[in-house]
């Protein structure tokens, strides 16, 4: 096998890591306290049915997204379906 001359970009020079008092400090801020959490479903029935969990507002916008996206699949394939067919 062949040995590498040169690499294709050079390493950095100078130091490699900043020094701690150059690094910006991360800060949290909480700004409702009340927030309301979803409780998830028991994990006790793994094949629980979703949709008598999730509510009725979540699952219509779910059937429309997917509806859609269905549809726009389909009309996309149309032209291959169809030189598929003519071969």
């Amino acid at each position: 096998m062949a040995e590498i001359d040169k690499t294709l970009n050079q390493a950095p020079q100078g130091e490699e890591l900043l020094p701690e008092e150059m690094e910006a400090p991360i800060e949290v801020e909480v700004t409702d306290e009340e927030e309301v959490v979803e409780e998830l479903p028991s994990q006790d029935n793994f094949s629980e049915n979703l949709a008598e969990i999730i509510e009725e507002p979540t699952l219509a916008q779910l059937s429309n997204d997917l509806r859609s996206q269905y549809s726009v699949d389909v009309t996309s394939r149309e032209d291959g379906e169809k030189s598929y067919i003519k071969g």
